[in-house]
């Protein structure tokens, strides 16, 4: 979308966060159905940003800025004053650290931490 001159305010990735996938036979019928990854949209990210050479702040905003302000969904998409608290955290390689729930740590320095309370 970028070569194509494309604004990147008009461009978002979205997941189905393990919603169900086909896998289909021969005939193109449905046949088992299997989970989504929580991380699609991390490794779609992660591609673009090493493979296609995509800045990260614009790889980012495509997962959280725009599809925010598409669905208008309050309170998320940036780090701003006032904004929900959602954060997560990567290493130089682009792998998750830790994870920021409305201000809560789900986890910490890739460690769970319980109780999981929100």
């Amino acid at each position: 979308a970028l070569e194509n001159n494309i604004p990147v305010e008009q461009i978002s990735f979205s997941s189905d966060g393990q919603g169900s996938i086909p896998i289909f036979n021969e005939n193109k019928e449905p046949r088992v159905f299997t989970l989504g990854s929580c991380t699609s949209l991390l490794t779609e990210v992660r591609d673009v940003v090493k493979k296609e050479k995509i800045p990260f702040e614009v790889a980012l905003r495509v997962i959280t800025q725009n599809p925010a302000k598409l669905f208008q969904l309050t309170g998320k998409g940036e780090l701003t004053k006032g904004f929900d608290a959602d954060i997560v955290l990567l290493d130089k390689n682009l792998s998750i650290t830790t994870v920021l729930v409305k201000g809560n740590f789900l986890i910490d320095q890739r460690k769970i931490i319980f109780p999981l309370e929100l």
